[in-house]
């Protein structure tokens, strides 16, 4: 029974127009090897510790495109029952056919759940960007909402934490301003500062100072200068005055018809 099911399994595959051109020789080849037939045929391909691996030729024992639909078509279908965007990323390394598997694993998912098209004509490091944006999208589609209020919550209790904080911080800077150390402390500032202000090089500095201020204001050059600045002044203010003088009946009458429009 079991010998007739794996034949008939390969008569099936050998009549059939198979799309990768590969495996039609290696059909042909075995067409009296009962043995390397049931090596392909009486078993399928498992899963094992590191996904499905397996020699790549033709049979359900091999790793092939039609292998590799099936294994696609039951994980799209899982994938499909977890909720969320059932979204999947597709690529391929530099192993044999690699590429052609890929290829063969995007046409399945697509069918069944939202899968990265693009991503499967592009080798791995060439897919992780596409991923991270059709990610960032999804987030986006399925918890704008539950971000926002997630924000929201997060800022309001950072307020709260930083007014009590704040109010912590006042109330210790009050403490530490009335403890006796402190207090003698500035206390012990505020002399030292008056004891350098009274002596008598700092004095004398400061005379100094402000003797060369009257020094220099007492000169006849400056004193000229200053003059004819007041001078300036004047004229310009006499200057003026006619101006004011004729703008005043004006701004009188202005002043009376808003005082009416009141009344």
């Amino acid at each position: 029974m079991v010998s007739k099911m794996y034949k008939e399994m390969y008569s099936r595959w050998l009549a059939a127009n198979l799309d990768d051109p590969d495996l039609k020789p290696e059909l042909e080849s075995i067409q009296n090897d009962d043995a390397a037939i049931q090596d392909r045929f009486a078993v399928a391909l498992k899963f094992g510790t590191a996904g499905l691996r397996g020699v790549i030729g033709a049979g359900t024992n091999r790793m092939n495109v039609y292998v590799v639909r099936q294994a696609t078509q039951g994980l799209a279908n899982w994938v499909k029952t977890q909720g969320g965007t059932q979204t999947v990323a597709i690529s391929y390394d530099s192993r044999i056919k690699s590429d052609v598997f890929a290829k063969a694993a995007a046409e399945v998912a697509t069918e069944v759940v939202d899968a990265v098209k693009a991503s499967a004509d592009k080798p791995v490091a060439e897919t992780a960007a596409e991923v991270v944006k059709t990610a960032k999208k999804a987030t986006r589609k399925t918890s704008t909402k539950k971000v926002a209020e997630a924000a929201v919550t997060t800022a309001k209790k950072a307020a709260e934490a930083a007014t009590a904080v704040a109010a912590v911080a006042t109330d210790a800077v009050k403490e530490v301003a009335e403890k006796p150390a402190v207090k003698a402390a500035a206390d012990e500032a505020v002399k030292a500062v008056k004891e350098v202000a009274e002596k008598p090089a700092v004095k004398a500095a400061v005379e100094a100072a402000d003797k060369a201020v009257k020094e220099v204001a007492e000169k006849p050059a400056v004193k000229a200068a200053a003059k004819a600045a007041d001078e300036a002044v004047k004229t310009v203010v006499e200057a003026a005055k006619p101006v004011v003088e004729a703008a005043k009946p004006a701004v009188k009458g202005k002043n009376s018809r808003k005082k009416r429009s009141r009344k």
